[in-house]
C-alpha cells in the first residue's frame, strides 16, 4: 500500500505510468543519483542489451538485473509506452528486499527518505531542494 502511494506521489503526469523523468524524481529523492537510459532499458528487459551490458554502478537494484538477465522472465519489470506501470514500480521495489542477494533494510531506506516512519505512517511531506 505504501508503494502504491509513493507511486501516486512520483507519477506527475497522473497518467499511472511512470516515465524516466518520473522515476527519476523518485531516484533522486531515495539515492541521490538518476537511473540512466541504459538502465531504464534494462527495467523494459531487452535481453540482448542485457547480455551486452556490463555493471551500472549508479543503480544498485537495478544491477542485479544486469548481473542476472534472464532470471525475471521476458521482461524484467512491467512496462507500457517505455513507461513503468504501477505493478512494474512495486516489483522493482520489492525486488530489493526479496532477492537472494537483497537486503531488506535497503526498502526501509527508500520508504524513510520518502518520509515514511517505522510505522509505515507518512511523517515528512514536501521536498527538499539541492
Amino acid at each position: 500500500e505504501v508503494l502504491s502511494e509513493i507511486f501516486e506521489v512520483i507519477d506527475l503526469d497522473g497518467n499511472g505510468l511512470l516515465s524516466l523523468e518520473e522515476y527519476n524524481f523518485f531516484e533522486l529523492r531515495t539515492s541521490g543519483e538518476k537511473c540512466d537510459k541504459d538502465a531504464w532499458t534494462v527495467c523494459k528487459g531487452n535481453h540482448q542489451q542485457n547480455a551486452n551490458m556490463k555493471s551500472i554502478d549508479r543503480d544498485e537494484h537495478i544491477k542485479v538485473l544486469i548481473i542476472h538477465p534472464y532470471e525475471y522472465g521476458p521482461e524484467n519489470f512491467d512496462m507500457r509506452k517505455n513507461q513503468l506501470t504501477r505493478q512494474g514500480f512495486m516489483e522493482l521495489n520489492m525486488m530489493e528486499a526479496t532477492e537472494k542477494d537483497g537486503d531488506p533494510a535497503d526498502l526501509w531506506v527508500t520508504l524513510e527518505s520518502m518520509g515514511y516512519n517505522r510505522m509505515l505512517e507518512l511523517v515528512e511531506v514536501g521536498c527538499t531542494q539541492g
